[in-house]
């Protein structure tokens, strides 16, 4: 039997873009990421700017998944279990 030859298959050139092209895409790339952290830091200080204590922290639930009842914190912390959940609401009931 005959060997095949080996065939030599010359390198594939990657071209990298221009260094001024690459300076403007990374101070672009940049500039998004900022406006994106000034605009998502800005929306949150006006979300709650008429409350004391932002969101669950309001209700005293420092820890979530938190179980409420009348505005009163039962459980917090973890899922309280099916028959956890019939006792805690079988006494307040």
């Amino acid at each position: 039997m005959a060997r095949k030859k080996k065939t030599v298959v010359a390198p594939k050139v990657v071209m990298q873009a221009s260094p001024p092209r690459r300076i403007l895409w990374v101070v672009l790339s940049s500039v998004g990421v900022m406006l994106a952290m000034w605009f998502s830091y800005d929306y949150g200080r006006s979300l709650h700017a008429g409350m004391e204590k932002p969101g669950s922290a309001a209700l005293g639930v420092f820890f979530t998944p938190a179980v409420l009842v009348d505005g009163e914190v039962i459980e917090s912390g973890h899922v309280p279990s099916i028959d956890r959940l019939k006792t805690l609401l079988s006494e307040r009931g």
